[in-house]
């Protein structure tokens, strides 16, 4: 198990060799128990071999590693239903079957041939339950007590079974078929792990790549990888935790590049019949919502057109009650968030707030001044992002019905989508409808301050946004007590945002001095795409009347500190 645990960590950490020793650990039992339910070889082939690179694609939802072969199991299962779904045809001649070269004599192959149909023709014959024993005992090589554990039947009705099917054949068709099962063991071969790793290899090298002709063949050779996900439903995991390979195309979270032909990408796989409204385990999320919320498609500049695609392939855009328009907009992709208005989604009054809508927010407004129902359409259920919050004990967080929110509260969020999307004027129109600029919409992120948001890393900081939110009042000293504790300036420097520090610095007690070392530590943290905002806020706080002879608590400068960094660009800094 140990060594099972080490292949588990190293096959997360990148190294593809190491998911090699779970499938020649764990073949065997693979093509025996997809044999048992599919009685036929090559199907059973194909559904073992799907059914690892489905586990290798989905190995983040397999949380203890000493249930991986109930875990696989499960996934086998699900290959194998998939398989019988598509209705391919049921068997194939044994005598096509590829063999590895040997140097056995023409009339010895033409005996064995003869033999494998007998085999086969015997076994064929037998009830089914004696067919998913044999399968399971010969071909995987189980003891009687694991084919008992697989079959969820006492020991003795295995051995029973075993017993019967022997007893309809002949003694010598017993032993054939023996020699047979044993032959058909991957184990005796290197070629079933090889092609599985193989098979797992090409499809994400394919994708990340932009090889859209490489993805297709790939597809036709293993059809169930457009269906394959996560099955692990015991477990929590992550929001991606059972994506598919639709999924991926979003690059979020981000652990692989987007390529520029992304929109190939799904093409192809939507054409091989991926489901544009396939959820994640966790969240719901389709892959709708993961390029909407994602910086990475936006960054390599595909995240309309990649929309649009899958939107056109049958993408829902009010799937989950508006989760994909929620995801966007609180995330800050704005312009995403508006492509999905574009294409039909629905707006209730923070959707609005946060595209800017004034009109449709004024008309969310009864004439008592009250919500209309219409306001608060996207509330009645438990997305993703607030689980936790009020569940009842023992009730599923996504199933849940969340408790009605007030007026206030509404408006409250409201805010919060407005500041995060730069919404000047929806800003302003709440702020008037009497919403608190030191607000903390519970269900908003982790339950921060809008001015809190205004400074994080959300979006790039407004200064109109902040300068308005302390002109309405917000609290510049408050800190964010249900997390880090932390300030709004604090908020700023670390998450390197270097507009807000002159308007925050005006009015607060503390000195820029006092944030200058813990920015340099940020920035020698080497984050690339934050390093030129890092850089900007030390010269924001340089600017501000810190120092560089500011002393840190060991008694060094910052000018020592840079100078030993040996950071080019800080040393710039001090020229």
């Amino acid at each position: 198990m140990d060594e099972i645990r080490r292949s588990i960590e190293l096959t997360r950490a990148g190294e593809i060799e190491a998911f090699g020793m779970i499938v020649t650990r764990f073949q065997d039992m693979a093509l025996g128990y997809a044999y048992s339910i599919l009685k036929d070889l090559q199907l059973a082939e194909d559904a073992a071999q799907e059914a690892f690179i489905a586990a290798y694609l989905n190995l983040d939802s397999l949380r203890d590693p000493e249930r991986i072969a109930a875990w696989l199991r499960r996934i086998i299962f699900t290959q194998c239903t998939r398989i019988m779904r598509r209705k391919r045809p049921a068997s194939i001649d044994p005598q096509t079957v590829e063999l590895e070269s040997t140097d056995v004599r023409p009339d010895q192959l033409l005996e064995a041939a003869q033999e494998r149909r007998v085999v086969t023709a015997a076994l064929a014959s037998l009830p089914d339950r004696s067919q998913e024993v044999l399968a399971l005992f010969y071909i995987s090589g189980h003891s009687y007590a694991v084919v008992a554990d697989l079959l969820r039947v006492p020991m003795s009705t295995v051995k029973k079974r075993l017993h019967d099917g022997r007893k309809l054949m002949k003694q010598r068709m017993a032993e054939m078929a023996e020699d047979e099962f044993r032959q058909l063991r991957p184990s005796r071969s290197a070629q079933f792990s090889t092609a599985t790793l193989e098979a797992i290899r090409s499809v994400l090298a394919a994708m990340v790549e932009g090889d859209v002709p490489r993805l297709e063949a790939l597809l036709r050779h293993h059809p169930a990888l457009v269906e394959s996900s996560g099955f692990d439903d015991a477990e929590e995991g992550t929001y991606f935790h059972g994506a598919s390979l639709l999924h991926y195309v979003s690059g979020n979270p981000t652990d692989h590049p987007v390529p520029k032909n992304a929109c190939e990408i799904a093409s192809a796989l939507l054409r091989a019949g991926a489901d544009p409204n396939s959820m994640t385990d966790v969240g719901n999320n389709t892959p709708l919502c993961l390029v909407a919320s994602g910086r990475a498609a936006r960054e390599a500049g595909v995240q309309i057109a990649l929309l649009e695609t899958l939107i056109e392939g049958g993408a829902k855009v009010d799937a989950s009650e508006g989760l994909a328009m929620y995801a966007a907009l609180i995330h800050g992709e704005t312009e995403a968030a508006a492509a999905l208005h574009a294409h039909g989604a629905r707006l209730d009054l923070r959707f609005a707030a946060g595209l800017g809508k004034i009109d449709l927010m004024q008309s969310f407004l009864a004439e008592d001044g009250t919500l209309k129902s219409v306001a608060r359409w996207s509330h009645r259920r438990r997305p993703y992002y607030e689980r936790g919050v009020g569940v009842p004990p023992g009730v599923a967080g996504e199933q849940s019905e969340l408790p009605d929110m007030t007026d206030a509260e509404i408006l409250a969020e409201a805010l919060a989508y407005a500041v995060v999307n730069r919404q000047l004027e929806a800003m302003r129109w709440l702020l008037d409808h009497g919403v608190d600029p030191n607000v903390k919409p519970a269900r908003f992120h982790g339950g921060q301050s809008v001015l809190h948001l205004a400074c994080s890393n959300i979006a790039d900081s407004d200064a109109q946004v902040v300068k308005m939110l302390l002109e309405a009042g917000a609290d510049p000293n408050d800190s964010d007590t249900d997390s880090t504790g932390a300030t709004p300036l604090q908020w700023a420097v670390h998450n390197a945002q270097p507009v807000p520090i002159p308007l925050l610095l005006a009015c607060t007690a503390g000195d820029a001095g006092h944030h200058v070392h813990y920015a340099i530590k940020r920035l020698l943290e080497n984050e690339p795409r934050l390093r030129p905002g890092h850089l900007a806020v030390i010269q924001a706080l340089f600017d501000a009347g810190a120092t560089p002879d500011v002393a840190r608590g060991d008694g060094k400068t910052a000018a020592e500190v840079i100078s030993m960094s040996g950071d080019e660009d800080l040393e710039s800094l001090l020229a």
